[in-house]
């Protein structure tokens, strides 16, 4: 019997694509939540289409197998000056969602990028996943990522891998007992949240969602599989109180195809400051305005596109 509350999840950066990194207990574990969406066998099935001279079934064969992993990491930062050894926990993660990171100066910075090969190295991880003395190993590992600021709730990441299964994919292991990554998350709020939309000024915020919107694929042909980025495409939402000038604003420039820009600034203190913000050259269009309405109050909603400017620099993630 396996208790669903004993779940672990490691993840460690591969310096070598599709090469088991071997993650640890010690350095590579996540704390995440909503792990439910691992899923350890996927893939495309095929059946006999035979004809008999009775009812029945055809055999199935499993053509290709991988696995996926979906779950939710806190938007936190590094609870202290990011540098070279204090990275946020899901430093490896983004690399694996095709984002390059880099700290310079205590500042962590992720942006996204185009690996410029399917085996690229500092591409992927290797997942290793515990269900109470199970363990379930995906190699290869790459997917994508999207982030969610809501009022009154904490802000999240939620990711999308797919993984190739490793040579050895499921074994019957005693958990070993993970070391996580301090991290302080804070509530969006007014004290620790400040957002600000390029369209106009805007009154009370309730959320904004941004999805990196990679396009994953895996691939298999006889002597060739992996999991490959094939494209990205940006997209969101956000979530405004309506005023009756704000809203004339946003509508006006939705309607004119207006881009504008983005900023997301939250969180306090050293290592704890997250900002999520899009390029300078305004670069952020939206579409598809309605309204809804929060406590009896009237808002103003709308779907975003997110597009590059020179290439590789549609938006940033950064940690101070």
């Amino acid at each position: 019997m396996g208790l669903s509350r004993k779940r672990l999840l490691l993840v460690k950066l591969e310096s070598a694509y599709k090469t088991d990194a071997s993650p640890s207990s010690g350095a590579d574990a996540i704390l995440c939540a909503n792990l439910d969406g691992f899923q350890p066998m996927a893939g495309e099935t095929v059946t006999r289409n035979i004809v008999r001279a009775y009812f029945g079934n055809g055999e199935t064969y499993q053509a290709t197998t991988y696995g996926t992993a979906t779950f939710t990491v806190e938007l936190a930062g590094t609870s202290g000056a990011p540098t070279s050894t204090n990275l946020p926990q899901y430093d490896a993660l983004l690399k694996a969602c095709g984002f390059t990171t880099a700290v310079t100066s205590s500042v962590w910075t992720a942006t996204p990028s185009t690996p410029s090969s399917n085996s690229e190295n500092n591409t992927s991880v290797t997942i290793a996943y515990h269900q109470d003395g199970l363990l379930h190993k995906l190699i290869g590992a790459r997917g994508t990522v999207s982030f969610e600021f809501t009022n009154k709730q904490l802000p999240v990441m939620k990711f999308v891998l797919t993984g190739l299964l490793a040579t050895t994919p499921y074994s019957e292991v005693t958990m070993p007992a993970p070391t996580y990554t301090g991290q302080k998350p804070f509530i969006v709020s007014t004290t620790n949240t400040t957002p600000f939309f390029g369209w106009g000024t805007q009154t009370g915020f309730e959320s904004f969602t941004l999805d990196v919107a990679n396009e994953i694929k895996h691939r298999q042909l006889v002597g060739v599989e992996d999991v490959v980025f094939i494209d990205r495409k940006p997209k969101g939402t956000l979530k405004v109180e309506l005023t009756d000038a704000m809203t004339v604003t946003y509508l006006n420039a939705a309607k004119a195809n207006t881009a504008g820009t983005f900023t997301i600034t939250h969180g306090a203190g050293a290592g704890n400051v997250i900002t999520l913000k899009s390029h300078s050259t305004a670069n952020t269009t939206m579409d598809s305005p309605k309204y809804s309405s929060t406590d009896g109050i009237d808002m103003f909603e709308a779907n975003i596109t997110v597009t590059p400017v020179s290439g590789n620099d549609e938006f940033t993630l950064a940690i101070s």
